[in-house]
Formats: C-alpha cells, sequence, structure tokens
C-alpha cells in the first residue's frame, strides 16, 4: 500500500505523463536521510526520482562538505552541477511535435 504522500506525487506524474511532461521528483542529499523509505516506495511506484543514496563512498549520498556552502543551506556550484546533470539523465526524450 502507497503512504499518503507516495499517492499524490503518482497522481502528479501520471497526469503530467498525460501532458507529455516529465515529473521528477529530487531529493538532496543531507547527514539525517529521513527521505530513504520514501525514496524507495517512489521508486517503486515508478515516480521518476533523483536522489543521492548512500554509498560505501558517500554514506550520506554525496560529499556533503562539497555539496553544500559551509556558511549556510546553500548548493556549491559543484553541487548544482552533480543535481543537473542527474536531472538531464532522467529526462525523457520527447517527440518534437
Amino acid at each position: 500500500m502507497k503512504s499518503a504522500p507516495v499517492k499524490i506525487l503518482a497522481r502528479h506524474a501520471e497526469k503530467c505523463r498525460t501532458l507529455g511532461i516529465d515529473f521528477i521528483v529530487v531529493v538532496l542529499p543531507d547527514s539525517l536521510r529521513e527521505a530513504d523509505p520514501l525514496l524507495h516506495e517512489m521508486t517503486q511506484s515508478g515516480i521518476k526520482t533523483v536522489a543521492f543514496m548512500p554509498t560505501k563512498e558517500y554514506p550520506q549520498g554525496a560529499d556533503l562538505e562539497r555539496f553544500w556552502q559551509k556558511e549556510d543551506s546553500h548548493w556549491t556550484k559543484d553541487g548544482v552541477q552533480e543535481t543537473a546533470n542527474r536531472v538531464v539523465q532522467n529526462l525523457q526524450i520527447g517527440n518534437p511535435n
């Protein structure tokens, strides 16, 4: 059974699909990893996601010192570029009609 947030996101994703729009949920890396269960559920439900999942090299999903500014909660240039690259990888190339 889908959780309430995933049901809502699945409805939005389906509506976007009917309009020929790619719907991608982007979840940025953090040290708490609270969104991981929802990310797995979204993936299992067919919702496209860009997620920085833990790896052996990066248990928090990314090098957080490289991803986030040291003095505030804004992304670094590297964090923006990595996220953009992952979004582009997930985009579906459609018919340009």
